[in-house]
C-alpha cells in the first residue's frame, strides 16, 4: 500500500486539517521531475554529456542556459522547501497545543480527585475515572498522529532525493532538523507518570513495607518479551492502569524511567558466557549495576546463580552495596571486608545478615580472582518499573533504547569506559526492540491477575524465553570468541543491528544453525508462513543479484576488450573510463540496498533517540503484529515419560506376540486356535511398530520444543480397531466351528 493512501485510511478524522500535506508535497515532487526532464532534453547539445571537448566547437553562453524552464524548476522547488517548514511548524504547532491540553486537563482532574475522594463521593469519582481514560486514549492518538507526520517527512524527504538526482540531496539535513524539533526531541513521560499516580489514587494503593538489608536476595518467576517499538506507550498505558510507576529517587523530574548501566565481567575465553548460554547448574553472571545518569555514586554488585527447576532448586539474584572508589580494589582482589563489616554493626545489622553478607562477598571475591574475571561488557538503556512500592507480588521493568558496550580494555584506573570518547561502530550494538520483564511471585498459574493474561494475548508482546542482554551482547560484539550463540541470533528483526555493529560473520556462521527453532523466534515466520511483502523482497533480492552479475560481467568484457588498445595517453583514459564503468555498475545496487534497508536503520536510530517523547517514531511498515506462542517448557521428566510410555505399549506387543507364538508352537495342529493365533501375530508387531514410532516422533517434538500436541489422537483409536477386529474374527470362526460341529451331532 503506498503511504499516502495508507496515510489518508489511517489518520484521525478530527485531527484531518494539522497532518501534513504528503499528497500536495509529492504532486511538487513529480512537477518538478517533469520540469527537469525537460530542460535536460533542451540542453542535450550543450557538450557536458560528451566524453571530450574541442577547441573548435563553440558552447552555449550562460545566457542561453538561464532560460524560464530553469527558473521555472528553481521557483517550484523553492516552493517545496518553503511549504516543507510550514508543514512541520504546523505539525509542532498542533502537538504543542494537545500536549498543552492534556496537562491542564490532568491538573484539573487530579485537584477534583482529591477533593472528591475526601468526601466521599463515589458516583463523581467513577465519572473522573472516565475522563481519565478518555485522556489516555487521546494521549495514544496523539502519539499514533506523530508517528505518522514523522514517517511522511522520512518518505517525502527520500522521494525528493531519489526523484530529483540532479538538485542536491536534502534528506540528510532535513531529517537532522526533524530530530531537532520540540515535537519530536520533548520528554512527555510526565503524563504517563500523572495518569499512574491517578489511576493509583482511584485503585487505593497502598505502599509495602521496605525491608533494609546488607544482602538482599529475590527468588521469583520471571518471563522475557519483545515489545515493538511502536507498541512501548500502549503498553505502558495498559500496564499503568493496574500498577503504578514506580518512582526513584535517581530519576529526577516527572518522568517515568531511569537510565541503567551494568558492566558484567568474564574472562577471554567468555566462560561465564558459555556457562549462562548452556544453562549449567550452578552457572554465574557478575555484574556491576548503578543508576542515574552521570558518574556512578553507589554500585550494586550482584550475583546470579541458574538452577534447574526440576531439581527443586531455583535460580537466585544476590546483592551488595558497594561506593565506586571500592570498584577497583573489588576487582584486584584487595577488597576491605572488615571494615565494611564493622560499618554494618554500627548500622545495627544482625549477626547472622552480617555473615550472610560476608560469605557472598567471599564467594565473589573468589570468582573474580579463581576466573580471572574481568569488564567486558556494559549494557544501558532506560527502566521503567511497575510495581506497589516494596511489594513484589507483580513487578514489571520495560527497557528502552538498550545499547551493548564493548567494555574490554577500559583504560588505565577505569572499569568501565569513558563516555565521552567516541565508539567505533563495532564496540557498539543497539537492539531494535523494548524487553518486558514479568515478576511474578504467586503460588499458582491460576492466581496469575486476569489483566496480565490479557495484556500477554493481546499481540503486542513476543515472549523470548531465557533472553540475556549479557548473552546477546556478548554473542554480537566478541563474536570472535564465542563457541555458540543464542537461537534469537537468526530473528530477522535483528539482523539489521548486528551488521551495523560489524558482526555479519556471525549471521554467515549461524545461518540456519538454529532452523529447528524458528518458532520461538518473535519475527521470524517458519517455512511456507512468509507473508506477501517478504516473498517480494527475497524476489527483488534475487533478481538485483542477478543483475550485478551480469552487469559485473559487461564490465570485465569491456575492460578486456578496452585493455587490447590502451597505449599511452589512451592507457590513461581507459582508467578514467573504468572508473565511470564502475561507479554506473554499482551504483543502482547500492540505490537498491539503500531502498531495501537504508530506510529501517535510520528509522531504528531515530527510535532510540526519541523514545522519551514518543517511542514509536519511525516505525511505519513494519508488519502484522500477532501473538508468538512460547515454547513448550522441556523437563527432564517428559523424555522419561516418553520412554514409559514407549514401554507400555512394547509390553502389550509383547504379552500378545508370547501368546501367539505360544498357541502356534503348543497347540494342536488345524484347531481353531490356530487361526486366532495368527490373526493376533500381525496386529502384536503392529503394535509393535507404532511403539516405536511415537517414541521417535514425540522424542523429536519435545527435543525442538514444538508448540503443539505431543499426543496421538488418531493412533491409538487404529490400534484399537485393529485388535478388535482380530478378536471379531476369532468369534466368528468360533461360531463357525460350533455351528459344524452342531450339524455333525445331528447327523449321528
Amino acid at each position: 500500500m503506498k503511504f499516502g493512501r495508507y496515510l489518508d485510511e489511517n489518520k484521525e478524522q478530527e485531527w484531518s486539517a494539522h497532518y501534513m500535506e504528503y499528497k500536495k508535497m509529492k504532486k511538487i515532487i513529480k512537477n518538478i521531475a517533469a520540469t527537469a526532464s525537460e530542460a535536460t532534453a533542451g540542453g542535450a547539445l550543450d557538450g557536458k554529456t560528451q566524453g571530450v571537448v574541442s577547441l573548435s566547437v563553440p558552447t552555449p553562453s550562460a545566457a542561453d542556459k538561464d532560460d524560464a524552464g530553469g527558473e521555472q524548476q528553481m521557483n517550484v522547488e523553492e516552493d517545496f522547501f518553503r511549504m516543507l517548514e510550514l508543514e512541520m511548524k504546523k505539525v509542532q504547532n498542533f502537538t504543542h497545543q494537545q500536549v498543552t491540553e492534556i496537562r491542564n486537563q490532568l491538573l484539573a482532574i487530579d485537584k477534583e480527585l482529591a477533593s472528591a475522594a475526601s468526601q466521599n463521593k463515589s458516583a463523581r469519582v467513577e465519572e473522573l475515572k472516565k475522563e481519565v481514560v478518555g485522556i489516555g486514549n487521546t494521549f495514544l492518538r496523539l502519539e499514533k498522529f506523530v508517528n505518522m507526520n514523522f514517517t511522511g517527512f522520512y518518505k517525502i524527504l527520500k522521494k525528493h532525493d531519489k526523484n530529483l538526482p540532479a538538485s542536491p540531496p536534502c534528506r540528510a539535513f532535513y531529517m537532522a532538523r526533524l530530530h531537532n524539533q520540540s515535537w519530536v526531541r520533548g520528554d512527555y513521560s510526565d503524563v504517563l507518570v500523572t495518569l499512574s499516580r491517578m489511576y493509583g489514587q482511584l485503585r487505593g494503593d497502598t505502599h509495602g513495607k521496605q525491608e533494609e538489608s546488607g544482602k538482599q536476595n529475590f527468588i521469583r518467576s520471571t518471563k522475557k518479551y519483545w515489545v515493538r517499538v511502536e507498541d512501548v506507550s500502549e503498553v505502558k498505558y495498559a500496564i499503568l492502569q493496574h500498577l503504578p510507576v514506580f518512582l526513584q529517587k535517581t530519576m529526577g523530574g516527572e518522568t517515568d524511567s531511569q537510565l541503567v548501566n551494568s558492566v558484567y565481567l568474564d574472562n577471554s575465553q567468555l566462560e561465564l558466557y558459555h556457562g549462562r548460554l548452556d544453562k549449567t547448574p550452578g552457572a554465574i553472571a557478575l555484574r556491576l549495576r548503578w543508576y542515574g545518569t552521570g558518574g556512578p555514586k553507589q554500585v550494586f554488585v550482584e550475583r546470579k546463580t541458574h538452577e534447574d527447576a526440576w531439581t527443586g532448586e531455583v535460580s537466585v539474584k544476590e546483592r551488595f552495596i558497594i561506593k565506586e572508589e571500592e570498584v577497583l580494589p573489588l576487582l584486584e582482589g584487595h577488597y576491605d571486608i572488615a571494615k565494611e563489616e564493622a560499618r554494618l554493626r554500627a548500622k545495627g545489622q544482625s549477626e547472622e545478615q552480617i555473615e550472610e553478607w560476608r560469605m557472598l562477598v567471599v564467594a565473589t571475591l573468589q570468582a573474580i580472582t579463581s576466573k580471572q574475571l574481568t569488564p567486558t561488557l556494559r549494557s544501558q538503556y532506560m527502566r521503567t518499573a511497575f510495581q506497589i512500592p516494596f511489594d513484589a507480588t507483580v513487578r514489571i521493568s520495560l527497557d528502552t533504547n538498550l545499547c551493548m558496550i564493548n567494555d574490554r580494555d577500559p583504560g588505565p584506573g577505569r572499569w568501565y569506559r569513558d563516555p565521552a570518547l567516541p565508539f567505533a561502530h563495532n564496540d557498539i550494538t543497539r537492539f531494535p526492540h523494548a524487553i518486558l520483564e514479568v515478576k511474578l511471585q504467586v503460588t499458582d498459574e491460576a492466581s496469575t491477575p486476569p489483566w496480565i493474561t490479557h495484556l500477554l494475548k493481546s499481540g503486542m508482546l513476543h515472549e523470548v524465553h531465557k533472553f540475556s542482554k549479557f548473552i546477546h551482547g556478548c554473542a554480537v560484539l566478541h563474536f570472535e570468541d564465542v563457541q555458540a550463540v543464542p537461537y534469537w541470533i537468526d530473528d530477522t528483526s535483528v539482523r539489521q543491528s548486528i551488521i551495523n555493529s560489524g558482526a555479519l560473520p556471525l549471521l554467515s556462521r549461524s545461518e540456519g544453525a538454529n532452523a529447528l527453532y524458528t518458532h520461538l523466534m518473535p519475527f521470524t515466520k517458519a517455512d511456507g508462513q512468509q507473508t506477501r511483502q517478504e516473498k517480494l523482497k527475497l524476489v527483488a533480492d534475487q533478481r538485483a543479484k542477478e543483475a550485478a552479475n551480469r552487469r559485473q560481467k559487461r564490465l570485465q568484457a569491456h575492460k578486456a576488450a578496452m585493455a587490447k588498445q590502451a597505449s599511452g595517453q589512451q592507457a590513461q583514459r581507459e582508467a578514467q573510463l573504468d572508473e565511470g564503468e564502475v561507479a554506473a555498475v554499482w551504483a543502482p545496487d547500492d540505490d537498491l540496498y539503500q531502498g531495501q534497508h537504508a530506510e529501517c536503520c535510520e528509522c531504528d536510530a531515530c527510535c532510540c533517540d526519541l523514545d522519551a517523547c514518543f517511542p514509536c517514531i519511525g516505525a511505519f511498515g513494519l508488519g502484522p503484529q500477532g501473538m508468538t506462542m512460547a515454547g513448550q517448557r522441556v523437563e527432564p521428566k517428559l523424555f522419561f515419560a516418553n520412554e514409559r510410555t514407549f514401554i507400555h505399549w512394547l509390553h502389550m506387543a509383547v504379552t500378545m506376540s508370547t501368546v501367539s507364538v505360544a498357541v502356534l508352537a503348543f497347540g494342536v495342529q488345524g484347531h481353531v486356535s490356530q487361526y486366532y493365533a495368527l490373526a493376533m501375530l500381525p496386529v502384536s508387531l503392529l503394535f509393535c511398530g507404532y511403539a516405536l514410532y511415537t517414541f521417535q516422533w514425540r522424542s523429536a517434538r519435545i527435543h525442538d520444543r514444538i508448540n503443539d500436541r505431543w499426543d496421538d489422537p488418531r493412533g491409538p483409536l487404529i490400534l484399537a480397531g485393529a485388535l478388535a477386529v482380530a478378536l471379531l474374527f476369532n468369534f466368528g470362526i468360533k461360531v463357525h466351528f460350533k455351528k459344524e460341529k452342531s450339524c455333525v451331532c445331528l447327523l449321528f
